[in-house]
Parts: structure tokens; C-alpha cells; sequence
């Protein structure tokens, strides 16, 4: 099976990486930035900076820059007079306020900061990191922003179970316009466009991913996810993806060839460029910086893993025109280069196998004259160093007819085709076709003599290109050509293969096809891989006309072709292998010794009248999945080629482009069983994509390396990723094409083991029947639930007892050592319910709300009335009550399947519960004695506790007490609920007063300043406040008034007219109105002491 593509650019940015040994980061904001955001991240052409609810992309024109950069450095270049800059936010609107981080892998680097002259903003040691999660973005949802092991950042957001994945709303600020294309989101922006690429989401269930169907929707300038049904009791996750495409930059006209992949990931890519005063992007110190030739050079690009950095371009190419056909990179990652050239001064080495260019006849009018031959062709092998400055090997190879150039083409660009393989110990092998009948061949080669003026060729030659080790013909009486050539696993042979119209080959009568059957057939043929000696070989096809394009092997020995067809390709019996009748492209697998067919098939539109892909690329990986790659539309009709188009193609579900208009790439995956296509889809822009000859490679992980002549003519329809190295066709003339790059991976799971029931749950007893849907396994073993174990398929169960049974499926794909389980649960319900549950609530709590956990057995589902109006179906609900009282539960456990049900309720009572403490008081003070009646107002507690102010105390809710004396009091209540651990004091200040209340006057006071009875009046406890009016004065022996107040609160001195008067006794009258009105008068004596 086929992962739904793992992008490799995974981001909604541009140029969001750095290459090299540069590990991203987002930098914390410990304060030493004083702008408001939470980390930043900086990026080789701008500045992402992520704050809570928003991220803000500031960017500039990378291409202005450059040119800045390289005319500082000498090299004359137009520069502007500024560099275009461009900033906009994504918000997510109605995003929580309150929001906070969590930060992951945190990187070995600390960052210090000392900016500017205020030291409260030097911050040293600030943590950087590779992950940041932001919780509860909205409700159940988190955004995470991280960085994949390639170094490309990402985003997911993560939706908790039952959260609502439509609160997401993407608010793009700043931006000059959006658009949909293909399910993918443009953005238009002053620098450049930006893409984001279809959403993935998918949830985790039992250790499976799950695809959620997904897409974006604009409203105006917000974004939103629309998703499909989905599982709401799992997380889901909503994935964004991008994949790596790139332009290659050339301001000339700039066909594409040929690709293949290197050791760290990177693409190298291999075209024409033609001389029409633009230019390639040759970089400083490249092994051929300038045009050679008069109409066509070959150019090569590398690029990096991620496609945002050009790690070196370079010409290729002598005095006439030349064609690459194929590359390959060596174990010390030096890149060999295979095409045809015309030029007598290509570039050789002093030591090479042959420096003489033995040219042909006249070759013109290749891409409708713009590229011609007027001196021949020969076919040219070079060794470019891991820089692409030096070339360290390189070597003609040719007779006196026109080498390379092949004339079975049935397809635009087959003109330019063949391939170059290398083995464990840097052994170079070429094949490819010659008009040439004096090619230099090997005493023990399998074709000595050419037989015809049209034939195939293999060559063999050392890493240095300076000896040929050995070469053959490969052909008869009739037109042949050699496309593709593979090592066996063994590395003692070279399969090859190609197409033929000549039937006299001479296969032995133990080949699967000993002659030919058609009008023009493929053949295979296996040559001793150290002199070229005949092994075994066999024709294939059908009695129309058939061409293998591509030959590979898988790590049994058994070989593989993929092909065109059209007649009635023979496929295999079997019902079980894959297939789209009358189709036009086939793959066939044949044993080692090329004797017996043991798969085929064919798939296209059904259509069985023209071709739909002009095949690109082919292999088998070590589990035997087969990969595809090719092209089809409107290119392919010209020429005399009346080829058809790329529609109508079998897609798989998560197809990452499911439109076509006709001319587009196709990839596909057959899985190892030969059952199902893993992945299908197509891939391209709004015009006629294709290749102009050569081939590309998928890596042994299943990643397609393509060559594309993109952007024809004269525009940038071609789909490239944000952070390509170049992201629009920059040829100058307004019909240019240019020279495109795509890596795509394709993830492949070895083995997955599947199964599903015709009944997964009943009443017992009963039986249901097993559907193994695992793929790429060989062999099954099914673990019983009691532990016994079947080897093989489990064609039924019968399940007896009732409870959850699981049966546990083993898939071992012995091709790729690998194994995967599957657990399959079923269920067997009894013929009676219990229905059970209990409620888990906090009775303390004012907040009345109740988990329902459901204890019932052997039912399907559950009704709940909650005794307040509301219902629900969940298995165990949570509920909310709005206010106290008593609810009865009604719970109805149902299995409908076995027509039973049980019913169960409870009754739950909700108190309010007092969050403080008052009491009313009950008091008359102008009432005899001091009865007092008290009552707390809180509910709901245990103890009751009363304390008077005077050192009394009662107990209860209600309480009597009398207060033997007139006074005032702190009356305090203490509550406490010892069962919700409730404790509360409530106090306050109670004055006693009865109607006999009689003042106490002093008979004597010592006004001497000691602090001691220095004043005349009512003392020191008396009460004030239980007088409304008073009038006191102050009479000497005499009757003489010496003082006189109405203030309670100012007693006599014992002074007169501001003097202390002497010691002796005084006269006074005091005249009081009480609280309780009542009139009273007082007289009597006061003896004055000074002493």
C-alpha cells in the first residue's frame, strides 16, 4: 500500500529552509525583541514570526537579492534600485484569548542577545526549538508548528474528540488575492505566489491511519476546512502538504531530459539550452560556464534535497549540438552523463577509450530544425565531479554512421533515448542505437557483425572511460533499438532491453517467445556482464505493435518490463491481478532465464487505439512494488507520433491531482501482488507538459526523480512548490520552455495486515464469514482467542460465548522480511440485559453536573432521560442540571439485534449550597430583660456555633438567649459543613439597654495628668450611645456654675477659665433622655484631688 504521498515540502510558505548543516529552529522572545510575538523563525529569504493566534510571513524578492549579491561580487548583473518586500498574517479568527505554548526538542544552540544600549533587553541563553504546540487555539483544538527531519516546517491542527474542526477559520491579512486550483490554495503576493497544497487529515484508530475526506473553502478572505464524516470520539488531525518542484532558472529556451537522484536526496537534472541570448544559470567555478555549440548545449543542474538551493549548473557541449539521454550517479557521487552529440570538439579526456569523432551522415530537422547534425552523431559518456567543475572522465563512442540516434520512435522524444547503469565497482554500461556498422565490439560479444544498418548496442567500458571492456550489437535483419539495461542481482549479467522488427534474433526454443509475433515486438536479452556473451533472451508482445521501454529486476532474479502496446498484449489468467482491459501500456514479469511469464497486465483508458504515456520511468523496489512514470496529450499527436492523451487513467482515491486536461504526467504504483494499484495519479499544469527525450529514475525508496520540459510556451503554468529555486519560467523569448525538476515520494508499507467479518456482532450462537483484504502478504496466520493458532486463511467463525472475542491476523511478506497484525474484535451478545450505571457527581458543588458511567452488559444501544426534559444516546453522557431539586434517571439498555431491552432508574438530589454565612437578629432594647432570638440564614451544615461576647456560647440553627446585663456585645456564628469541608464566621455588635437603666457617676477624680481619672463624667465602660440628649453642669460651694456640657464625650477637667482650680468638693446636676426616651434627672457631689 501506498501512503498518500509524504510531500516533501510540507509548509504554506516560500523558502522556508535552509540547506546544509543548518538545523531550523524557532527562537523564543525572552524579551530582547520588543515587537509582541512568541518565536521567530528565520527563513533564507524572510522572516516567520508565530504568535498565539496568528502567524505573520514577511518575505522578499529572493531574485533582486541574488543579483544584489552577485554584482557585489563583481559579476555584471542589472540591479534595482530596492528590493521588492512583502508581509502578511494568517489569523485565526475567534481564537481563544487566552492561549499558551508548549515547546519540543529543544536544540543544543543558545542564542545570545545584546541589542542596543538597554541592557534590560540583553538576553543571553535564549532557548531555541524545533516544535511548538499552541493548546486550545479554540475549544478541543491545537496548533502545531514543527520542523520535519529534511528541515521543511509544517503545520497540523489537532481536533480533541467532540470538538467542532468548523470553529477553524484561516483569515489571510495583506495578501493581493486567492484562488482554488486543483483543491490547492494560491496566494498572490508582491514577491511571488504562494501555495499551499491540498489538506490531509486523517485520524489514528487502533494504530491505523485513517483518511478524513478534507478540502478548503473560501469565504471572502478567510479559509476554512470543510470535513468530511469522521470518527468523533478519535482526534483528528488536519495536515496541509506540499511536494518539491522546481524551474531551472534559464532566461534561454530550456528543454527537459533526463533526472535521476543522488546519495543525499538532491535531483540532478539534464536538458538542452539553446542559443537565443538567454542564459542558463551556470554557476562560479562549474566545468562549462558559457554556450559552445551553435544551436544546442546540454545543461546540468543539481539541486538540493528540499529544491530551494541550485548546488551547481554547468554546459555541456563542443562546436555542434548535443543531446543528454540518461544519468546515474557513481558510489562517490560523481555524476555520469549519457547522450549523443554532433560536435567533433566535445570534451574528452587525454586518456579516454576514444577522442576521434567519427561523425555520420547528415542529421536535420530534430524539434522542427531547431536542433540539426550536419556532420553525424556520435554517443558521448562523461563523468562530471561531485562539484560539477571538473570532468574527470570522458569518452566517444561511435562508428561511421550516425550513433545514438534511434529511429523506432513511436513517441515524441524517443528520437533520444537510452540509458546508463554503473555496477558495485564503477563499471559503466551504455545501450542505445547506431546506424553504424563498424562499431568497435568484444571478441565473445553476443552480435559481432552489425546486421543491419539500424541495430541496438551495448557497451561496457571501465570508471575511467578509458578502456571498453566489451560491446555487442543487439538486433537482426530489421530495425531494433536498446532502451533500458539492468544489472542482475548477482552482478555476473546485464539484461537489456528494447524493441525489434527483426525476427532473427535466434532465441532458443526455451524462451518464453522464441520468435516474434507482430508487426514490431520487445525482446529481452542477458549478456555475461564481463564479455558480453550470450545468457538467454526471448522476445514479448502481441501481434501488434509492442516496445519494451524499461527493464528492472527485483531481488529474486526475476525480470520486469514496462512497455507500449497495441495489439492484444497477452495478460495473465488470473482474476485476482490488476488490470484495465484493452488497455495500451503493459508490465510483464519473467522468470531469470526469460522462459516462462509469471505476471502480466495492462492498464490505461480502455481505449486500445493509441498509446496514453510515453514511458519515463520504471522500477521494482525490494518488496516488488512496480513503479511508473510517463507522460501523454497533446505534444505526443505531433510529429507523425498521433499518440493519445493522459485522460481516463485509473486514479486511486487520495490521487494528489485527480484532474487532467488531457496532458499531463502520470505516476502510478502496482502493488507486490500484482491486486490493486497502490497510488495512482496525475501530476502538471494548464499546458501541454511532456519530455523531449531521455529518462528519469525513481530511487530504490520509491521516490520519482522527473525531467520535464515545462511551461510551454513562454509561461509558468508549471506546478512548483513555494520554496523552489525558481518558480517561473524565465526564458526571454515568448515561446520558451524551461527545464522543470520534480521529486515526489511515495511511501510504501511493505505489508498490511486487514481484515473485516460479514457480521461482527449478533446474539449467540452465531457464525459470520472472514474477508482477509491484507495485500503484499504471502503468508497468514490467524491466533484464535483460545491461543490456537491457523495457518492460512480463516474462511469463518462461529462465535458460542458471549463477551468481546478477539482474533488476532499475522501477514508476513517473506519478499521484504517484514510482518504486520491486524486485531479483529466480534462481538456475542446473550439473550438477556442488565441494564446498570452509576452517577458521578460532586455533591458539594453548585455546579450540578453528572458523569452517567454506563455498567450495563450485552446491549447496543442506550436511551437516557435525564428528569428534566432533556435525552440523549450516548453510551455514558455527561449532563448538566440547571437548578436544585430532586431528578429521577430513566436508563433503557437495548440490543435490538436480539430483540431485548432492561430498564434501570435512580434518583439524584441537588442542593444549593450556601457559599456564606449571615443570621438575623431578634431584639427589642427598650423591652425588660434582655431576651435576644437569633437564626442563622446558611444551609446545609453540620454545626451551628453560637458565642455571646461575654463568654457564653450555644449550639443550633435557631437559638434564645438573655442577657443579664445591659451592654454591648460581638455576637459571632461559626458554620462548618464538615462533609463538603464548608467553614464560615459570621460576627457582629448587639447593644443590651433595658428602661431601668441607671448611669454610675464618680464621687471623686484626680485631674493631675497621670493618665488616672483625670475627668468628670460618665466612666470609662459606660454606654453613650444609650442616650439621645444629656446636659451636665458643675457648681462650687458657692452655687457658682464653673462648667457646663451637652457632649457626653467631654467630661470636666477640673479647671475653670483655662485654671486648675483647688481641691474640694463640687456640685453637679446631670439631666439625661435615654434611647428609650425617657427624661431623668441626677445630682450629687464630687470631691476634686490634685494629688
Amino acid at each position: 500500500m501506498i501512503k498518500p504521498l509524504r510531500i516533501l515540502i510540507l509548509l504554506i510558505l516560500s523558502s522556508w529552509l535552509v540547506s546544509g548543516q543548518y538545523q531550523p529552529t524557532f527562537i523564543a522572545n525572552e524579551g530582547q525583541w520588543s515587537q509582541p510575538f512568541d518565536y521567530k523563525y528565520d527563513m533564507a529569504s524572510g522572516v516567520v514570526f508565530l504568535q498565539g493566534s496568528s502567524v505573520v510571513v514577511s518575505m522578499i524578492d529572493e531574485d533582486a537579492l541574488g543579483d544584489f549579491h552577485r554584482a557585489m561580487h563583481g559579476e555584471d548583473v542589472e540591479t534595482r534600485d530596492y528590493i521588492q518586500a512583502h508581509a502578511y498574517e494568517v489569523k485565526l479568527v475567534g481564537a481563544s484569548l487566552d492561549i499558551s505554548s508548549v515547546t519540543k526538542d529543544k536544540s543544543h544552540t543558545k542564542y545570545n542577545f545584546f541589542l542596543g544600549a538597554d541592557s534590560e533587553k540583553w538576553k543571553s541563553g535564549v532557548g531555541a526549538y524545533r516544535e511548538v504546540m499552541y493548546t486550545d487555539v479554540y475549544p478541543g483544538i491545537d496548533a502545531k508548528y514543527y520542523f520535519t527531519p529534511e528541515g521543511n516546517l509544517k503545520y497540523d491542527f489537532v481536533v480533541k474528540p467532540k470538538s467542532n474542526p468548523k470553529q477553524i477559520a484561516m483569515q489571510y491579512i495583506g495578501v493581493d488575492g486567492m484562488k482554488l486550483e486543483h483543491g490547492n490554495l494560491t496566494l498572490q503576493t508582491s514577491v511571488r505566489e504562494v501555495l499551499e497544497m491540498a489538506p490531509f487529515a486523517y485520524q489514528q484508530i487502533n494504530d491505523e491511519r485513517v483518511e478524513v475526506p478534507c478540502e478548503y473553502n473560501i469565504e471572502g478572505d478567510l479559509v476554512v476546512f470543510e470535513i468530511g464524516n469522521y470518527n468523533r470520539k478519535y482526534p483528528l488531525v488536519i495536515d496541509p502538504e506540499l511536494v518539491f518542484s522546481t524551474f531551472s532558472g534559464s532566461t534561454a529556451n530550456n528543454f527537459g531530459f533526463t533526472a535521476t537522484y543522488s546519495e543525499d536526496g538532491g535531483l540532478y537534472a539534464g536538458g538542452i539550452v539553446f542559443n537565443d541570448g538567454g542564459k542558463y544559470p551556470a554557476t562560479r567555478g562549474a566545468f562549462q560556464i558559457n554556450f559552445a555549440g551553435p544551436r544546442v548545449d546540454v545543461a546540468i543542474s543539481k539541486f538540493s534535497a528540499d529544491g530551494s538551493q541550485l548546488e551547481y549548473a554547468t554546459y555541456l557541449g563542443g562546436g555542434e549540438d548535443e543531446m543528454p539521454y540518461s544519468l546515474i550517479e557513481t558510489k562517490n557521487k560523481q555524476l555520469v552523463v549519457y547522450g549523443s552529440t554532433g560536435s567533433s570538439d566535445f570534451p574528452t579526456r587525454p586518456n579516454a577509450h576514444d577522442r576521434t569523432f567519427a561523425g555520420g551522415g547528415n542529421a536535420l530537422s530534430f524539434f522542427l530544425g531547431d536542433a540539426s547534425f550536419p556532420q553525424g552523431t556520435d554517443v558521448f559518456v562523461c563523468v562530471l565531479d561531485s562539484s560539477g567543475g571538473t570532468l574527470p572522465a570522458a569518452t566517444l563512442y561511435g562508428g561511421t554512421g550516425n550513433d545514438g540516434i534511434n529511429s523506432l520512435d513511436y513517441n515524441y522524444g524517443d528520437t533520444f533515448r537510452g540509458e546508463v547503469i554503473t555496477d558495485s565497482i564503477g563499471n559503466i554500461y551504455i545501450v542505445g542505437s547506431s546506424n553504424s556498422t563498424n562499431l568497435t565490439v568484444g571478441p565473445s560479444a553476443f552480435i559481432r557483425t552489425a546486421p543491419d544498418s539500424i541495430n541496438g548496442f551495448v557497451a561496457a567500458f571501465d570508471s575511467t572511460l578509458s578502456t571498453l571492456k566489451w560491446a555487442s550489437y543487439l538486433g537482426g535483419i530489421g530495425e531494433d533499438n536498446a532502451l533500458s539495461a539492468k544489472l542482475s542481482t548477482d552482478f555476473q549479467s546485464i539484461y537489456i532491453a528494447g524493441g525489434t522488427l527483426s525476427n532473427d534474433f535466434n532465441f532458443p526454443n526455451e524462451a518464453y517467445q522464441s520468435n516474434r509475433s507482430g508487426d514490431r515486438d520487445g525482446y529481452i536479452v542477458e549478456l555475461g556482464v564481463n564479455d558480453g556473451n550470450f545468457i538467454s533472451g526471448t522476445y514479448n508482445g502481441s501481434p501488434g505493435r509492442d516496445v519494451n521501454y524499461f527493464v528492472d529486476i527485483d531481488y529474486t532474479g526475476d525480470v520486469y518490463v514496462f512497455g507500449q502496446t497495441l495489439g492484444d498484449y497477452p495478460i495473465t489468467t488470473d482474476s485476482n491481478i490488476y488490470h484495465n482491459a484493452s488497455s495500451s501500456q503493459y508490465i510483464h514479469k519473467f522468470s531469470s532465464d526469460l522462459q516462462k511469464s509469471k505476471s502480466s497486465m495492462v492498464f490505461g483508458d480502455g481505449a486500445h487505439i493509441t498509446n496514453n504515456i510515453s514511458p519515463t520511468a520504471f522500477m521494482v523496489d525490494e518488496c516488488r512494488n512496480v513503479y511508473v512514470s510517463g507522460w501523454g496529450g497533446e505534444v505526443n499527436r505531433g510529429a507523425n507520433h498521433n499518440q493519445g492523451f493522459t485522460r481516463n487513467l485509473p486514479l486511486t482515491s487520495d490521487a494528489f491531482q485527480s484532474t487532467t486536461d488531457g496532458s499531463d504526467f502520470y505516476f502510478m504504483v502496482l502493488d507486490a501482488s500484482w491486486k490493486e494499484l497502490s497510488y495512482a495519479t496525475y501530476f502538471g499544469g494548464s499546458n501541454d507538459d511532456h519530455v523531449d527525450g531521455g529518462t528519469s529514475r525513481f530511487s530504490p525508496d520509491g521516490t520519482i526523480y522527473q525531467a520535464v520540459c515545462g511551461g510551454c510556451p513562454g509561461n509558468s503554468n508549471w506546478p512548483t512548490t513555494t520554496n523552489a529555486y525558481s518558480r517561473h519560467n524565465l526564458g526571454l523569448d515568448i515561446s520558451a520552455c524551461n527545464l522543470a525538476a520534480v521529486k515526489m515520494e511515495f511511501s510504501a508499507l511493505e505489508v498490511e495486515a486487514k481484515a473485516t467479518l460479514s457480521k461482527d456482532s449478533a446474539c449467540v450462537p452465531f457464525s459470520a464469514k472472514v474477508n482477509n483484504e491484507s495485500f503484499n502478504g504471502d503468508i497468514y496466520k490467524w491466533i484464535l482467542p483460545n491461543g490456537s493458532v491457523i495457518n492460512g486463511n480463516l474462511d469463518s467463525i462461529e462465535v458460542l460465548i458471549r463477551g468481546k472475542h478477539i482474533y488476532n491476523l499475522i501477514a508476513i511478506d517473506t519478499m521484504c522480511n517484514t510482518i504486520d497484525t491486524f486485531a479483529l474484535p466480534v462481538y456475542g451478545f446473550s439473550d438477556s440485559i442488565v441494564a446498570k450505571f452509576e452517577p458521578v457527581y460532586d455533591s458539594c458543588s453548585n455546579i450540578f453536573e453528572v458523569d452517567f458511567v454506563n455498567q450495563s452488559n450485552d446491549a447496543i444501544s442506550y436511551s437516557w432521560n435525564f428528569g428534566d426534559g432533556k435525552k440523549s444516546t450516548d453510551v455514558s453522557p455527561k449532563h448538566y442540571y440547571t437548578k436544585e431539586g430532586v431528578y429521577t434517571v430513566t436508563m433503557v439498555a437495548e440490543n435490538k439485534a436480539c430483540g431485548i431491552s432492561d430498564t434501570v432508574e435512580k434518583s439524584l438530589k441537588f442542593v444549593k449550597r450556601a457559599s456564606s454565612n449571615d443570621f438575623s437578629i431578634d431584639y427589642e432594647p427598650c423591652r425588660d430583660g434582655g431576651d435576644v432570638k437569633l437564626s442563622a440564614w446558611g444551609t446545609h451544615f453540620q454545626d451551628y456555633e453560637w458565642n455571646f461576647g461575654n463568654g457564653e456560647t450555644a449550639q443550633g440553627k435557631a437559638v434564645n438567649y438573655s442577657f443579664s446585663e445591659s451592654g454591648k456585645y460581638k455576637i459571632s456564628l461559626s458554620l462548618k459543613d464538615s462533609l463538603c469541608q464548608r467553614y464560615f464566621t459570621k460576627d457582629t455588635v448587639l447593644e443590651i439597654f433595658s428602661d431601668g437603666y441607671t448611669p454610675w457617676m464618680p464621687n471623686i477624680f484626680t485631674p493631675n495628668g497621670d493618665g488616672l481619672n483625670d475627668y468628670f463624667g460618665l466612666p470609662e465602660g459606660a454606654h453613650p450611645e444609650f442616650y439621645k440628649w444629656v446636659d451636665m453642669k458643675i457648681f462650687n460651694r458657692w452655687g457658682k456654675l464653673i462648667y457646663e456640657t451637652n457632649d457626653i464625650n467631654k467630661p470636666w477637667d477640673g479647671t475653670f477659665e483655662s485654671n486648675t482650680l483647688a481641691e474640694g468638693v463640687y456640685f453637679y446636676t446631670l439631666e439625661i433622655e435615654d434611647a428609650c426616651s425617657n427624661q431623668k434627672e441626677f445630682k450629687g457631689f464630687v470631691h476634686l484631688m490634685n494629688k
